[in-house]
Parts: structure tokens; C-alpha cells; sequence
């Protein structure tokens, strides 16, 4: 289990860019390390259901 998470950066000529307010860096980072643990307990949750089990592979 995966997921393929990062932190806004704003791109030239986006709507989202050309916003005045925009997020602080601390905010973003902090959402995105809260996200990315969630993304890990998940993954691990996964893999301990699996502990202990034969898996048929190619």
C-alpha cells in the first residue's frame, strides 16, 4: 500500500497560484507528514493481516 503524496507548490499560470491567500509552508508540511502516517498505519495494518499467511505468486 502506497500513495504518492507531496506538498502544493504553486505551477505559473494556475488559477491556485494566482491566489492571494495562500497556505503557509508549515501548514502544508504538517498535513502532509500527518497524511503520509496515515498512509503508513494503513499499509501496516495491511501487512500484519497478511503475517503469518502462504501467498501464491507469479
Amino acid at each position: 500500500d502506497a500513495a504518492f503524496t507531496f506538498a502544493y507548490s504553486p505551477r505559473v499560470g494556475t488559477k491556485a497560484a494566482e491566489m492571494k491567500t495562500q497556505v503557509p509552508e508549515e501548514v502544508k508540511m504538517d498535513r502532509l507528514y500527518r497524511l503520509i502516517e496515515v498512509v503508513n498505519q494503513q499499509a501496516k495494518a495491511a501487512n500484519q493481516r497478511l503475517e503469518g499467511s502462504s501467498e501464491t505468486i507469479l
